[in-house]
């Protein structure tokens, strides 16, 4: 499939789109990161429409379901006759259907052969547009980030609570070892916790206690494949935090399986590949240390307990009052 736009050669056009699509074309052309971030910035503050595309792209949490090998088969033309009912992209029946595949209300062989006839009738630039906001790739050279650093909070970021020692944790740059590891105050205990080696995930609480599940990547992963965690969570966790922990698959003498095959049977539980695997469904768990809200620094940790079987698993974990004891429990 050829994604790069010919010159207009019919009567329809589609100004907005056709601005959007020069903007992403010169920022992938440009080679610095800085330059990019301003003309990300440039672009976004002048094109409402910029934002939207980006956004669309961008977002991990929303995912259209479209396989790339199915979006491969789309084809956007260009040039030719002008179609019967010519389409913008900034309208709201090319919105509408990507809301659609969000919720999986749009799915399939329909899912692609709408996506064909919204093809049909939009410009080039805007059917590009469109096929690379299916892909999650504006082809552009910047990511969420750069999006997020021009415009603060446009898409939500995903804090990642990293568990280590000084040395590797990035919290005194520049610094030696020994240095760092002077930093901590041994006196008032270093919690030390045994490294649980599975999936990590983000558990979202809403204020309402609704429980949400997401990759570090913030990809949204179902309640359903779950089992009863969701349920089991709720009950546990206080409403308006966020939980960080890994998805471990155990036996059922609650040994954690090796990461490569735990971590293979989520994933495939996760894109809908396989039934939950009944030998390992009861001993499926999870832990983390509870974060408060999103928007503030993390709160005191605490061990967080919990498993689709309703048998805890437990990682253990104490203070520390010195690194000698520290290394003896890791």
């Amino acid at each position: 499939m050829n994604t790069t736009t010919a010159p207009q050669t019919t009567a329809h056009t589609d100004p907005e789109a056709q601005s959007v699509f020069d903007a992403i074309e010169q920022i992938a052309a440009t080679a610095g990161k800085k330059d990019k971030e301003a003309m990300v910035l440039k672009a976004g503050t002048e094109m409402p429409l910029f934002m939207e595309v980006a956004k669309a792209a961008y977002d991990t949490r929303i995912t259209y379901g479209v396989a790339t090998a199915a979006v491969s088969v789309l084809v956007v033309h260009h040039g030719g006759q002008t179609p019967d009912e010519p389409l913008l992209l900034n309208s709201p029946m090319v919105w509408g259907a990507l809301a659609r595949l969000a919720d999986r209300h749009l799915t399939g062989h329909a899912a692609r052969d709408h996506l064909q006839s919204l093809l049909n009738r939009l410009t080039p630039a805007a059917g590009t547009l469109l096929v690379r906001m299916l892909l999650r790739d504006l082809r552009a050279g910047f990511t969420d980030g750069t999006l997020n650093r021009a415009f603060p909070k446009t898409l939500p970021e995903w804090p990642y609570m990293r568990c280590s020692l000084p040395a590797k944790s990035h919290m005194v740059a520049g610094k030696t070892k020994a240095s760092q590891l002077a930093q901590w105050d041994w006196s008032k205990g270093v919690l030390s916790q045994l490294k649980a080696d599975g999936m990590f995930v983000n558990v979202n609480v809403s204020s309402d206690g609704e429980v949400s599940f997401h990759s570090r990547q913030g990809q949204p992963i179902p309640n359903a494949v779950l089992g009863g965690l969701a349920d089991e969570l709720a009950g546990t966790v206080k409403p308006d935090t966020q939980t960080h922990g890994e998805l471990l698959v155990c036996e059922s003498d609650g040994k954690p399986v090796p990461r490569e095959i735990g971590n293979g049977i989520v994933r495939k539980l996760v894109a809908g590949k396989a039934d939950q695997p009944v030998a390992l469904a009861g001993g499926r768990s999870f832990r983390g240390l509870a974060h408060g809200p999103s928007d503030r620094p993390p709160v005191t940790p605490r061990l967080l307990l919990s498993c689709a079987s309703r048998s805890d698993v437990v990682v253990m974990t104490r203070w520390a009052r010195c690194w000698r004891s520290a290394v003896v429990h890791h």
